[in-house]
């Protein structure tokens, strides 16, 4: 079981590599890197998707295989963009506070300009991290054969900080 693992995480790793070019996650190319990830042997029981574009790319490649969301593949997507409702099993997301995120870096843009050396002494990353939360909906479920089945339409905070990270206030 574990060589499999491994050999699995190594493709999936060549595939994404080989699959995205920097700077983009277009969606063509997330549904030729799902269509090869899902025919892996062993097959995923999840994936987790960057951007909407790119779970477009992965829910036609489900199509495409005739495979369920969520009996077969359970599916996490990344911002919860104003039709993730309208998938037939509701996608689950990770929900960015968008706006937030647009106001902060609004804020750290006008300090900077107004004193650059002020707030940016010798180059040196800010780094600023909001809370974001997982809105469980019904594109996830345990993996086949397990006997726990999920709460539906659950929402968790994410919360992630290191030392060098500055907290939202």
């Amino acid at each position: 079981m574990r060589a499999s693992a491994r050999q699995f995480r190594k493709h999936v790793f060549r595939s994404a590599t080989s699959t995205f070019d920097l700077g983009g996650f277009p969606c063509r190319a997330a549904h030729r890197a799902a269509l090869e990830i899902l025919q892996l042997p062993p097959s995923p029981t999840a994936i987790l998707v960057c951007n909407n574009r790119m779970t477009l790319g992965l829910m036609r490649a489900l199509r495409d295989l005739a495979l369920k969301c969520p009996e077969d593949v359970s599916v996490v997507g990344f911002d919860d963009f104003d039709w993730s409702d309208l998938f037939s099993s509701r996608l689950t997301t990770v929900v960015q506070p968008s706006y937030e995120m647009g106001k902060r870096a609004t804020e750290v843009l006008l300090q900077v300009i107004q004193a650059p050396d002020k707030n940016h002494p010798s180059g040196k990353e800010r780094r600023i991290v909001l809370k974001a939360e997982l809105c469980v909906r019904e594109s996830t479920a345990p993996p086949a054969g397990s006997l726990s089945r999920p709460q539906q339409n659950l929402v968790l905070p994410i919360v992630h900080s290191s030392p060098d990270t500055e907290p939202a206030s």
